[in-house]
């Protein structure tokens, strides 16, 4: 039985981690510089504020939160939740 003696550059593995690296930090890059979305569906204002559908829907009927619906589903601008968290003067 013969063996086969498989040897790579030192440096491969480097070479590896500084291409894997730079790509990250460019796709990290890339989604920092993206303005936040303005428009958020109810899943998504949920994951925003930190709570859950039923107190999202109960801050809605209670005056809190504006809705605007699209057909029957709830959305919610960003800039308005924003203004609701701000002291009234």
């Amino acid at each position: 039985m013969s063996t086969f003696k498989f040897s790579l550059p030192d440096d491969l593995g480097d070479n590896i981690s500084s291409k894997v690296i730079d790509s990250l930090k460019e796709e990290l890059n890339s989604i920092a510089s993206q303005p936040p979305k303005e428009i958020l569906s109810i899943e998504e204002t949920c994951e925003f504020l930190g709570l859950t559908k039923p107190t999202i829907h109960k801050y809605r009927n209670e005056g809190l939160l504006t809705a605007h619906y699209f057909g029957t589903k709830p959305y919610f601008k960003r800039s308005e939740i924003l203004a609701s968290l701000s002291p009234k003067k």
